[in-house]
Protein backbone atom coordinates (compact mmCIF):
# COMPACT_ATOMS: atom_id res chain seq x y z
CA UNK A 1 0.00 0.00 0.00
CA UNK A 2 2.84 2.56 1.11
CA UNK A 3 4.38 2.30 -2.59
CA UNK A 4 1.21 2.44 -4.08
CA UNK A 5 0.31 5.90 -2.29
CA UNK A 6 3.71 7.01 -3.19
CA UNK A 7 3.05 6.49 -6.89
CA UNK A 8 -0.06 8.43 -6.62
CA UNK A 9 2.24 11.43 -5.23
CA UNK A 10 5.20 11.28 -7.22
CA UNK A 11 4.22 11.35 -10.59
CA UNK A 12 8.11 11.69 -11.67
CA UNK A 13 9.62 9.25 -14.19
CA UNK A 14 12.24 8.94 -11.67
CA UNK A 15 9.48 7.95 -8.57
CA UNK A 16 7.22 5.84 -11.49
CA UNK A 17 10.50 3.88 -12.15
CA UNK A 18 11.17 2.92 -8.28
CA UNK A 19 7.62 2.30 -7.69
CA UNK A 20 6.93 -0.05 -10.44
CA UNK A 21 10.85 -2.07 -9.69
CA UNK A 22 9.36 -2.00 -6.25
CA UNK A 23 6.12 -3.99 -6.61
CA UNK A 24 8.15 -6.05 -9.21
CA UNK A 25 10.92 -7.09 -6.36
CA UNK A 26 7.66 -7.99 -4.35
CA UNK A 27 5.96 -9.71 -7.02
CA UNK A 28 8.86 -11.98 -8.03
CA UNK A 29 7.69 -13.96 -4.49
CA UNK A 30 4.86 -16.72 -5.53
CA UNK A 31 3.20 -15.84 -2.15
CA UNK A 32 3.17 -11.86 -2.18
CA UNK A 33 1.29 -11.75 -5.61
CA UNK A 34 -1.92 -11.67 -4.77
CA UNK A 35 -1.49 -9.19 -1.59
CA UNK A 36 0.39 -6.72 -4.49
CA UNK A 37 -2.65 -6.70 -6.57
CA UNK A 38 -5.07 -6.05 -3.88
CA UNK A 39 -3.00 -3.75 -2.55
CA UNK A 40 -3.56 -1.54 -5.73
CA UNK A 41 -0.49 -2.32 -7.45
CA UNK A 42 -2.34 -3.64 -10.76
CA UNK A 43 -3.64 -0.45 -11.09
CA UNK A 44 -0.38 1.20 -10.05
CA UNK A 45 1.77 -0.33 -12.71
CA UNK A 46 -0.60 -0.20 -15.51
CA UNK A 47 -0.93 3.61 -14.97
CA UNK A 48 2.27 3.88 -14.68
CA UNK A 49 2.74 1.47 -18.27
CA UNK A 50 0.04 4.04 -20.06
CA UNK A 51 1.19 7.32 -18.81
CA UNK A 52 5.01 6.36 -20.30
CA UNK A 53 4.10 4.80 -23.60
CA UNK A 54 2.08 7.50 -24.26
CA UNK A 55 4.31 10.61 -24.09
CA UNK A 56 8.02 11.23 -25.59
CA UNK A 57 9.79 8.20 -26.86
CA UNK A 58 12.81 8.22 -24.99
CA UNK A 59 15.18 6.23 -22.59
CA UNK A 60 13.31 7.57 -19.68
CA UNK A 61 9.80 6.68 -20.87
CA UNK A 62 11.48 3.55 -22.02
CA UNK A 63 12.83 2.38 -18.33
CA UNK A 64 9.35 3.16 -16.46
CA UNK A 65 7.84 0.76 -19.29
CA UNK A 66 10.60 -2.13 -18.74
CA UNK A 67 9.93 -2.01 -14.92
CA UNK A 68 6.05 -1.29 -15.38
CA UNK A 69 5.47 -5.01 -17.97
CA UNK A 70 8.67 -6.65 -15.42
CA UNK A 71 6.19 -6.35 -12.53
CA UNK A 72 3.20 -7.44 -14.89
CA UNK A 73 4.64 -10.52 -15.59
CA UNK A 74 4.85 -12.50 -11.69
CA UNK A 75 1.42 -10.33 -11.41
CA UNK A 76 -0.09 -12.16 -14.49
CA UNK A 77 0.66 -15.56 -13.15
CA UNK A 78 -0.93 -15.64 -10.48
CA UNK A 79 -4.89 -16.04 -10.58
CA UNK A 80 -5.78 -12.88 -8.42
CA UNK A 81 -3.34 -10.76 -9.87
CA UNK A 82 -4.74 -11.86 -13.47
CA UNK A 83 -8.06 -11.04 -12.81
CA UNK A 84 -6.82 -7.75 -11.44
CA UNK A 85 -5.49 -7.30 -14.76
CA UNK A 86 -7.69 -8.00 -16.96
CA UNK A 87 -10.38 -6.12 -15.06
CA UNK A 88 -8.37 -3.06 -16.06
CA UNK A 89 -8.25 -3.73 -19.71
CA UNK A 90 -4.37 -4.18 -19.52
CA UNK A 91 -4.13 -5.80 -22.54
CA UNK A 92 -5.04 -3.16 -24.63
CA UNK A 93 -2.36 -0.96 -22.54
CA UNK A 94 0.63 -3.77 -23.39
CA UNK A 95 -0.97 -3.49 -26.81
CA UNK A 96 0.12 0.26 -27.25
CA UNK A 97 2.96 -0.12 -25.31
CA UNK A 98 4.28 -2.44 -27.83
CA UNK A 99 3.40 -0.25 -30.41
CA UNK A 100 5.23 2.48 -28.73
CA UNK A 101 8.07 1.15 -28.37
CA UNK A 102 8.21 -1.39 -31.28
CA UNK A 103 11.84 -1.42 -31.97
CA UNK A 104 12.71 -2.48 -28.08
CA UNK A 105 13.27 -6.50 -28.10
CA UNK A 106 12.68 -6.11 -24.20
CA UNK A 107 9.17 -4.15 -24.63
CA UNK A 108 8.36 -6.49 -27.22
CA UNK A 109 9.36 -9.73 -25.01
CA UNK A 110 7.32 -8.83 -21.74
CA UNK A 111 4.85 -7.52 -23.97
CA UNK A 112 3.84 -11.31 -25.26
CA UNK A 113 4.96 -12.61 -21.94
CA UNK A 114 2.01 -10.70 -20.19
CA UNK A 115 -0.86 -11.41 -23.06
CA UNK A 116 0.18 -15.10 -22.97
CA UNK A 117 -0.69 -14.80 -19.10
CA UNK A 118 -3.28 -12.64 -19.17
CA UNK A 119 -5.22 -15.15 -21.52
CA UNK A 120 -5.36 -17.54 -19.67
CA UNK A 121 -7.14 -18.49 -16.37
CA UNK A 122 -4.68 -20.75 -14.89
CA UNK A 123 -7.37 -21.90 -11.87
CA UNK A 124 -10.47 -22.78 -14.57
CA UNK A 125 -8.31 -23.20 -17.67
CA UNK A 126 -10.49 -21.04 -19.15
CA UNK A 127 -8.35 -19.14 -22.15
CA UNK A 128 -10.06 -15.37 -23.06
CA UNK A 129 -11.34 -13.99 -26.23
CA UNK A 130 -8.30 -12.88 -28.38
CA UNK A 131 -8.23 -9.12 -29.69
CA UNK A 132 -7.57 -8.13 -33.44
CA UNK A 133 -4.81 -5.46 -31.75
CA UNK A 134 -3.26 -8.00 -29.45
CA UNK A 135 -2.48 -10.88 -32.51
CA UNK A 136 -1.01 -7.75 -34.66
CA UNK A 137 0.90 -6.29 -31.59
CA UNK A 138 2.54 -10.32 -31.39
CA UNK A 139 2.97 -10.67 -34.98
CA UNK A 140 4.43 -7.12 -35.33
CA UNK A 141 6.78 -8.22 -32.41
CA UNK A 142 7.52 -11.40 -34.74
CA UNK A 143 8.10 -9.44 -37.91
CA UNK A 144 10.36 -6.58 -35.92
CA UNK A 145 12.94 -8.83 -34.28
CA UNK A 146 12.95 -12.08 -36.57
CA UNK A 147 16.05 -13.13 -35.04
CA UNK A 148 15.72 -12.32 -31.49
CA UNK A 149 14.96 -15.71 -29.72
CA UNK A 150 13.41 -14.70 -26.93
CA UNK A 151 11.17 -12.44 -28.31
CA UNK A 152 10.06 -15.40 -30.99
CA UNK A 153 9.61 -17.80 -28.11
CA UNK A 154 7.08 -15.59 -26.27
CA UNK A 155 5.36 -14.52 -29.10
CA UNK A 156 4.95 -18.45 -30.06
CA UNK A 157 3.57 -18.89 -26.38
CA UNK A 158 1.21 -16.47 -26.15
CA UNK A 159 -0.14 -17.58 -30.10
CA UNK A 160 -0.55 -20.68 -28.03
CA UNK A 161 -2.42 -19.94 -25.50
CA UNK A 162 -4.43 -17.81 -28.08
CA UNK A 163 -5.35 -20.86 -29.94
CA UNK A 164 -6.65 -23.00 -27.41
CA UNK A 165 -10.29 -21.70 -27.44
CA UNK A 166 -11.74 -22.43 -30.95
CA UNK A 167 -13.67 -18.67 -30.33
CA UNK A 168 -9.95 -17.08 -30.98
CA UNK A 169 -9.22 -19.06 -34.38
CA UNK A 170 -11.30 -17.12 -36.28
CA UNK A 171 -9.31 -14.13 -35.03
CA UNK A 172 -5.93 -15.81 -35.57
CA UNK A 173 -7.15 -16.78 -39.31
CA UNK A 174 -7.56 -13.14 -40.33
CA UNK A 175 -3.94 -12.73 -39.58
CA UNK A 176 -3.30 -15.64 -42.75
CA UNK A 177 -0.93 -15.93 -44.40
CA UNK A 178 1.21 -13.82 -42.30
CA UNK A 179 0.42 -15.91 -39.05
CA UNK A 180 1.59 -18.84 -40.66
CA UNK A 181 5.01 -17.15 -42.07
CA UNK A 182 5.51 -15.73 -38.64
CA UNK A 183 5.34 -19.13 -36.62
CA UNK A 184 7.28 -21.43 -39.57
CA UNK A 185 10.15 -18.57 -39.62
CA UNK A 186 10.32 -19.17 -35.83
CA UNK A 187 9.92 -22.57 -35.97
CA UNK A 188 12.78 -22.74 -38.47
CA UNK A 189 15.16 -20.08 -36.60
CA UNK A 190 14.48 -21.81 -33.07
CA UNK A 191 13.44 -25.34 -33.84
CA UNK A 192 14.06 -26.25 -30.14
CA UNK A 193 12.40 -23.07 -28.39
CA UNK A 194 9.56 -22.89 -30.76
CA UNK A 195 8.78 -26.32 -32.55
CA UNK A 196 5.70 -27.52 -30.22
CA UNK A 197 4.04 -24.40 -30.03
CA UNK A 198 3.97 -23.60 -33.53
CA UNK A 199 2.94 -27.58 -34.40
CA UNK A 200 0.28 -26.75 -31.94
CA UNK A 201 -0.80 -23.46 -33.24
CA UNK A 202 -0.78 -24.69 -37.23
CA UNK A 203 -2.55 -27.99 -36.18
CA UNK A 204 -5.51 -25.92 -34.49
CA UNK A 205 -5.65 -23.75 -37.51
CA UNK A 206 -6.18 -26.69 -39.68
CA UNK A 207 -9.12 -28.21 -37.92
CA UNK A 208 -7.28 -30.25 -35.43
CA UNK A 209 -6.38 -30.41 -32.08
CA UNK A 210 -3.02 -29.50 -33.17
CA UNK A 211 0.03 -31.38 -32.69
CA UNK A 212 1.68 -31.93 -29.53
CA UNK A 213 -1.00 -31.05 -27.93
CA UNK A 214 -0.78 -29.52 -24.17
CA UNK A 215 -2.66 -27.07 -21.94
CA UNK A 216 -2.49 -23.70 -21.51
CA UNK A 217 -0.04 -22.21 -19.61
CA UNK A 218 0.94 -19.14 -17.47
CA UNK A 219 3.84 -18.36 -15.98
CA UNK A 220 6.63 -14.92 -15.35
CA UNK A 221 8.35 -16.13 -18.26
CA UNK A 222 5.10 -17.07 -20.56
CA UNK A 223 6.21 -20.93 -20.21
CA UNK A 224 5.98 -21.39 -16.54
CA UNK A 225 9.94 -20.49 -16.21
CA UNK A 226 11.35 -17.95 -13.78
CA UNK A 227 12.18 -14.14 -15.30
CA UNK A 228 12.13 -12.47 -12.07
CA UNK A 229 15.49 -10.58 -12.78
CA UNK A 230 15.74 -7.22 -12.20
CA UNK A 231 19.04 -6.16 -13.91
CA UNK A 232 21.18 -6.46 -10.96
CA UNK A 233 24.78 -7.32 -12.03
CA UNK A 234 26.53 -6.88 -8.52
CA UNK A 235 26.82 -8.63 -5.18
CA UNK A 236 25.17 -7.53 -1.96
CA UNK A 237 28.45 -6.54 -1.03
CA UNK A 238 28.87 -4.37 -3.64
CA UNK A 239 25.43 -2.55 -3.06
CA UNK A 240 26.63 -1.95 0.27
CA UNK A 241 29.79 -0.58 -0.29
CA UNK A 242 28.25 1.63 -2.82
CA UNK A 243 25.73 2.98 -0.62
CA UNK A 244 27.96 3.63 2.15
CA UNK A 245 30.17 5.47 0.16
CA UNK A 246 27.17 7.42 -1.39
CA UNK A 247 26.21 8.18 1.82
CA UNK A 248 29.52 9.43 3.01
CA UNK A 249 30.33 11.54 0.12
CA UNK A 250 30.60 15.30 1.57
CA UNK A 251 29.85 16.75 -2.28
CA UNK A 252 26.51 15.02 -2.81
CA UNK A 253 22.97 16.94 -1.85
CA UNK A 254 21.19 15.11 0.87
CA UNK A 255 18.35 14.86 -2.23
CA UNK A 256 20.32 12.86 -4.33
CA UNK A 257 21.87 10.71 -1.57
CA UNK A 258 18.11 9.63 -0.54
CA UNK A 259 17.82 9.15 -4.12
CA UNK A 260 20.58 6.55 -4.07
CA UNK A 261 19.30 4.58 -0.89
CA UNK A 262 16.11 4.71 -1.94
CA UNK A 263 16.82 3.26 -5.50
CA UNK A 264 18.78 0.66 -3.73
CA UNK A 265 16.66 -0.91 -1.35
CA UNK A 266 13.59 -0.83 -3.85
CA UNK A 267 15.64 -3.20 -6.08
CA UNK A 268 17.32 -5.42 -3.34
CA UNK A 269 14.30 -6.26 -1.28
CA UNK A 270 16.04 -9.35 -0.38
CA UNK A 271 18.99 -8.57 0.45
CA UNK A 272 19.30 -7.79 4.39
CA UNK A 273 22.55 -6.29 5.01
CA UNK A 274 22.03 -3.67 2.34
CA UNK A 275 18.51 -2.89 4.11
CA UNK A 276 20.07 -2.12 7.53
CA UNK A 277 22.84 -0.14 5.75
CA UNK A 278 19.85 1.71 4.10
CA UNK A 279 18.04 2.09 7.38
CA UNK A 280 20.58 3.20 9.20
CA UNK A 281 20.96 6.65 6.40
CA UNK A 282 17.37 7.24 6.55
CA UNK A 283 17.72 7.45 10.10
CA UNK A 284 20.23 9.76 10.03
CA UNK A 285 19.01 12.05 8.03
CA UNK A 286 15.70 13.06 9.55
CA UNK A 287 16.94 12.27 12.97
CA UNK A 288 15.91 16.03 13.74
CA UNK A 289 12.58 15.55 12.02
CA UNK A 290 13.47 17.84 9.86
CA UNK A 291 10.93 18.43 7.61
CA UNK A 292 12.45 19.54 3.99
CA UNK A 293 14.69 16.11 4.26
CA UNK A 294 11.42 13.68 5.24
CA UNK A 295 9.62 15.90 2.49
CA UNK A 296 12.36 15.02 0.12
CA UNK A 297 12.17 11.42 1.61
CA UNK A 298 8.23 10.87 1.14
CA UNK A 299 8.80 12.42 -2.53
CA UNK A 300 11.64 10.02 -3.43
CA UNK A 301 9.27 7.08 -2.34
CA UNK A 302 11.54 6.51 0.23
CA UNK A 303 9.06 6.20 2.53
CA UNK A 304 7.77 3.06 0.89
CA UNK A 305 11.23 1.74 0.32
CA UNK A 306 11.37 1.92 4.01
CA UNK A 307 7.56 0.24 4.82
CA UNK A 308 8.10 -2.10 2.06
CA UNK A 309 10.97 -3.80 3.73
CA UNK A 310 9.72 -3.43 7.05
CA UNK A 311 6.66 -6.17 5.78
CA UNK A 312 9.01 -8.40 4.15
CA UNK A 313 11.98 -9.00 6.61
CA UNK A 314 8.62 -8.80 9.43
CA UNK A 315 10.80 -11.28 11.72
CA UNK A 316 13.60 -9.42 11.93
CA UNK A 317 14.22 -6.70 14.78
CA UNK A 318 16.90 -4.64 13.53
CA UNK A 319 14.74 -3.87 10.46
CA UNK A 320 11.35 -3.58 12.25
CA UNK A 321 13.23 -1.07 15.14
CA UNK A 322 15.32 0.98 12.45
CA UNK A 323 12.16 1.13 10.30
CA UNK A 324 10.23 2.74 12.87
CA UNK A 325 12.88 4.97 14.18
CA UNK A 326 12.91 6.39 10.60
CA UNK A 327 8.58 6.38 10.55
CA UNK A 328 9.03 8.44 13.81
CA UNK A 329 11.45 11.14 12.20
CA UNK A 330 8.82 11.09 9.39
CA UNK A 331 6.22 11.51 11.50
CA UNK A 332 7.52 14.51 13.51
CA UNK A 333 8.31 16.29 10.69
CA UNK A 334 4.96 18.07 9.46
CA UNK A 335 1.46 17.51 9.55
CA UNK A 336 1.64 16.45 5.96
CA UNK A 337 4.23 13.95 6.29
CA UNK A 338 2.03 12.42 9.10
CA UNK A 339 -1.04 11.99 6.53
CA UNK A 340 0.85 10.85 4.00
CA UNK A 341 2.30 7.76 6.97
CA UNK A 342 -1.45 7.25 8.06
CA UNK A 343 -2.62 7.20 4.95
CA UNK A 344 0.43 4.65 4.02
CA UNK A 345 -0.66 2.28 6.73
CA UNK A 346 1.14 3.10 9.32
CA UNK A 347 -0.45 2.80 12.09
CA UNK A 348 -1.42 -0.57 11.57
CA UNK A 349 2.08 -1.04 10.58
CA UNK A 350 3.62 -0.08 13.59
CA UNK A 351 0.60 -1.86 15.81
CA UNK A 352 2.15 -5.21 14.16
CA UNK A 353 5.71 -4.39 14.72
CA UNK A 354 5.22 -3.80 18.23
CA UNK A 355 2.74 -7.10 18.68
CA UNK A 356 4.46 -8.91 16.75
CA UNK A 357 8.23 -9.05 18.88
CA UNK A 358 7.27 -9.37 22.52
CA UNK A 359 10.50 -10.44 23.20
CA UNK A 360 12.33 -7.29 22.08
CA UNK A 361 11.70 -4.15 24.30
CA UNK A 362 13.74 -2.18 21.86
CA UNK A 363 11.95 -3.04 18.79
CA UNK A 364 7.93 -2.62 20.72
CA UNK A 365 9.59 0.37 22.42
CA UNK A 366 10.68 2.53 18.81
CA UNK A 367 6.99 1.48 17.31
CA UNK A 368 5.15 3.10 20.46
CA UNK A 369 7.39 5.86 19.65
CA UNK A 370 6.33 6.46 16.46
CA UNK A 371 2.95 5.24 17.02
CA UNK A 372 2.56 7.91 19.89
CA UNK A 373 3.56 10.73 17.38
CA UNK A 374 0.84 9.87 15.41
CA UNK A 375 -2.07 9.77 17.52
CA UNK A 376 -4.12 12.72 18.46
CA UNK A 377 -3.73 13.90 14.65
CA UNK A 378 -6.73 14.33 13.79
CA UNK A 379 -6.49 11.87 11.08
CA UNK A 380 -8.89 8.78 10.46
CA UNK A 381 -7.51 6.11 12.99
CA UNK A 382 -7.38 2.75 13.77
CA UNK A 383 -8.33 3.62 17.38
CA UNK A 384 -10.10 0.44 18.61
CA UNK A 385 -7.53 -1.35 17.12
CA UNK A 386 -4.69 0.68 18.83
CA UNK A 387 -6.37 1.15 22.21
CA UNK A 388 -6.48 -3.07 22.09
CA UNK A 389 -2.90 -3.77 20.71
CA UNK A 390 -1.40 -1.30 23.54
CA UNK A 391 -3.66 -1.85 26.23
CA UNK A 392 -2.20 -5.89 25.92
CA UNK A 393 1.18 -4.53 25.65
CA UNK A 394 0.88 -2.09 29.28
CA UNK A 395 -0.93 -4.86 31.11
CA UNK A 396 1.24 -8.06 29.63
CA UNK A 397 4.95 -6.71 29.21
CA UNK A 398 7.76 -7.11 31.86
CA UNK A 399 9.22 -3.62 30.27
CA UNK A 400 8.55 -0.75 32.36
CA UNK A 401 9.94 1.16 29.57
CA UNK A 402 7.24 -0.64 27.28
CA UNK A 403 4.35 -0.11 30.08
CA UNK A 404 5.32 4.00 30.26
CA UNK A 405 5.43 4.57 26.65
CA UNK A 406 1.60 2.49 26.21
CA UNK A 407 0.02 4.18 29.08
CA UNK A 408 1.52 7.51 27.41
CA UNK A 409 -0.31 6.93 24.09
CA UNK A 410 -3.78 5.35 26.01
CA UNK A 411 -3.80 8.79 27.84
CA UNK A 412 -3.19 10.89 24.82
CA UNK A 413 -6.14 9.19 23.43
CA UNK A 414 -8.18 9.46 26.19
CA UNK A 415 -7.41 13.56 26.19
CA UNK A 416 -8.30 13.78 22.62
CA UNK A 417 -11.92 12.03 23.32
CA UNK A 418 -12.33 14.35 25.64
CA UNK A 419 -11.52 17.70 23.77
CA UNK A 420 -11.77 16.35 20.51
CA UNK A 421 -8.44 15.86 18.16
CA UNK A 422 -5.50 18.00 18.91
CA UNK A 423 -5.18 21.28 17.11
CA UNK A 424 -1.93 21.25 15.44
CA UNK A 425 -0.72 23.69 13.31
CA UNK A 426 -0.90 23.71 9.92
CA UNK A 427 2.61 23.77 8.92
CA UNK A 428 6.00 23.67 10.49
CA UNK A 429 8.71 21.68 11.57
CA UNK A 430 8.74 19.85 14.78
CA UNK A 431 9.18 23.30 16.73
CA UNK A 432 6.11 24.47 15.06
CA UNK A 433 3.71 21.27 15.91
CA UNK A 434 2.58 20.98 20.05
CA UNK A 435 1.55 17.66 19.40
CA UNK A 436 4.77 16.29 18.04
CA UNK A 437 6.61 18.63 20.61
CA UNK A 438 5.05 16.72 23.10
CA UNK A 439 6.58 13.97 21.58
CA UNK A 440 10.07 15.07 21.56
CA UNK A 441 11.65 13.28 24.63
CA UNK A 442 10.45 10.36 22.69
CA UNK A 443 11.59 11.30 19.04
CA UNK A 444 14.18 9.23 17.65
CA UNK A 445 16.32 8.66 21.12
CA UNK A 446 19.90 7.34 20.44
CA UNK A 447 19.84 3.80 20.81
Amino acid sequence: GAIVVAMEVAQDPQSQDLGCRALWSLAVVPSSRAAVARAGGSNALISALGRFCAGARDNVALGVVHSALGGMKPISADPVGRESLEALDAASVVVEAMRSFRRDDKTQSDGCTVMANLVVDSSTNRVSLAGTGEVEAILGAMAAHPGNEKVQKQACFALHNYAFSDVNLDTLREHEPTLTERLEEASRRFQEKCEAEVAFVLGRLRGGMGDNYAAPFSGEDGGGGQDGDLGLDFTEQDACSFLTNAVNDPSAPTSQKINTVTALMMDCMEWRGLLVAGLDAFVSFCQDGDREICDQMTSALGLAAVMTSMSVWSADTAIQEKGSRVLEGVACSSPGNRALLIESGGCQALLGVAEGHPGSERVQVAALRALQVLVGSGKALPSDEIRRVVKGLVSGSASRVVQRQGSEILRKMARENENGHLNWSSGGALGDDPAAQQSTSVCLAAS
